[in-house]
């Protein structure tokens, strides 16, 4: 289903994570990996500029009614999940670990109705209570 990487990619990715966690950072190469790709969605392996396959396969096949019902989209990387689900009638929040990743949405979508914003999955419980979702 999903096509293969570059191995300059590969290796790419292994070295930003393995320097991340060396750091005692091991989320921390995520924001490195977008901020390199300088606008080049290529280099960010998961971006496909489409919604993920799963997704798009269950829309396709449960055909939910959105009906102003709310979602969530954790590691939202370029909006492409977030942006589907709001074509469909969604109030959608997005966020990312990744402020670059933020911003690329941010810039692609200027005129979305998704919230988007910067947050680590693993600090959710004090996010949350500031009261931004």
């Amino acid at each position: 289903m999903f096509e293969q990487q570059p191995k300059s990619l590969q290796q790419k990715v292994k070295s930003l994570a393995s320097e991340a966690i060396n750091q005692q950072n091991p989320s921390g190469w995520f924001e490195s990996l977008y901020a390199e790709a300088e606008g080049d969605s290529a280099q960010v392996p998961w971006a496909k500029n489409k919604a993920h396959p799963y997704l798009q396969n269950w829309l396709e096949t449960y055909q939910p009614r959105a009906n102003g019902k709310s979602a969530l989209v954790i590691g939202c990387g370029l909006g492409d999940d977030a942006e589907t689900l709001a074509s469909l009638g969604y109030q959608v929040t997005a966020f990312d670990i990744a402020p670059t990743a933020i911003a690329w949405c941010k810039q692609r979508f200027p005129d979305s109705s998704v919230t988007y914003l910067v947050a680590d999955l693993l600090a959710l419980a004090l996010f949350c209570h500031s009261g931004k979702i």
